[in-house]
């Protein structure tokens, strides 16, 4: 449908209108909110408030014209019937204009290309979050010259040149991501004699050193880049990464060509971006969302497990801190508490800075330590917050 956008105020009426109404395209009630809001946008967050429906995804029809966030609603004496449509395309398309190196690369909808040479790699993020629910995407990699990363992380400044840089030098600041590994081209057929040649000279130790290292063979990548946990089937052009994404029971699984190569646990009920980057001029992807209807059996079987989901401390703190930034950004919004969140979400994103650079190589007492030096904080900036600290880690 093509629908025309117009100015709401002239089609105002001197009435007043007790509620609104809001359906789907099949005029099911979806929900009514009374009063009306003045502002579309407020109508908008009620609309995500109540039904769980990101503003980002929210097409709104009055009759045929599409509702404007920025557009006021001056209902009549009868009340008012918007249409929602879930316009979902956000989810599986590339945020070119979030980043900060968009200039090295051509997106259109789900299709990436890196065009200039200015950077070694680029990171690409997707224009919005999965929120809730259970999604699957397909990564079709037509091109892929060396390594590549393809998976979620929950962090929407994690996209560019310069954030990778830090990341992939094992300075982690809190931007955790979950990867299917793609492997270096020498590692399967379609590697160039040069990127071969480039690639050993580049490498040092055994086979199984550069595995655990995180460089070189394809692998489930557990908590950041070069975290290698777990090794799967290498990817070269052609072949099709998929990812099934359980936000609410924090699963993601990943298949290679349709068979699954494994699954592992992520925080649950956290917002998470999909992700990729690509590596060097000509690498080109595609993301695409497919319906769960035509995900097969065996990948959906696969959230039952197995699931790698690490050490059980290092599980365990990773969801404390999730959960604690999650509280603490709603206490932020009362401007009395500003300070001590902000103290807070400091040490929290300390803690998360240690658990992804050294926290795999930690002593169990470390994660207990960590645990306590977090509830100590909270209480001493008063923070009243409904997460259970004792024996949090313990449990696991």
């Amino acid at each position: 449908c093509t629908y025309r956008s117009r100015a709401l105020r002239s089609m105002a009426s001197t009435f007043d209108v007790p509620s609104l109404k809001v359906v789907g395209v099949n005029g099911d009630t979806l929900v009514s909110i009374g009063p009306v809001p003045t502002a579309v946008s407020d109508l908008e967050r009620e609309i995500e408030e109540r039904l769980g429906i990101p503003v980002a995804l929210q097409k709104l029809l009055l009759g045929s014209d599409l509702l404007e966030s920025t557009s006021t609603l001056q209902p009549g004496d009868s009340e008012l019937l918007v249409t929602l449509i879930v316009d979902d395309s956000p989810l599986s398309t590339w945020d070119l204009d979030g980043n900060p190196d968009k200039a090295l690369l051509s997106c259109s909808g789900g299709e990436m290309i890196l065009r200039g040479s200015g950077q070694d790699y680029v990171l690409v993020l997707t224009k919005e979050p999965l929120t809730s629910g259970t999604h699957f995407f397909e990564l079709v990699m037509h091109k892929v010259q060396d390594e590549q990363w393809c998976g979620v992380v929950t962090d929407k400044s994690r996209s560019g040149h310069g954030c990778g840089e830090s990341i992939y030098g094992r300075c982690h600041d809190s931007k955790a991501g979950w990867f299917y590994y793609c492997g270096r081209r020498r590692y399967h057929a379609g590697g160039t004699e040069e990127q071969e040649a480039e690639d050993h000279s580049e490498s040092s130790g055994t086979e199984e050193e550069e595995f655990l290292s995180g460089d070189g063979h394809a692998a489930l990548h557990w908590g950041g880049e070069r975290r290698a946990a777990q090794k799967f089937k290498s990817v070269g052009d052609g072949d099709i990464i998929g990812l099934l994404v359980n936000i609410d029971e924090g699963i993601v699984v990943f298949t290679c060509n349709g068979k699954v190569q494994g699954a592992c646990e992520v925080p649950r009920k956290q917002p998470l971006y999909l992700s990729t980057c690509p590596d060097r001029t000509g690498d080109h992807v595609e993301l695409r969302k497919v319906a769960l209807a035509d995900v097969p059996q065996a990948t959906l079987d696969a959230q039952r497990g197995p699931v790698y989901r690490g050490k059980a401390a290092e599980t365990a703190l990773s969801d404390l801190c999730y959960s604690l930034l999650s509280q603490l950004q709603k206490c932020g919004e009362r401007e009395q508490q500003s300070h001590a969140v902000g103290v807070a979400e400091g040490a929290v994103h300390n803690t998360l800075d240690w658990l992804w650079s050294d926290g795999a190589r930690a002593e169990p007492e470390l994660f207990e330590a960590k645990r306590a030096q977090l509830e100590e904080i909270v209480l001493q900036q008063g923070l009243n917050l409904s997460v259970r600290f004792e024996n949090s880690l313990h449990d696991n």
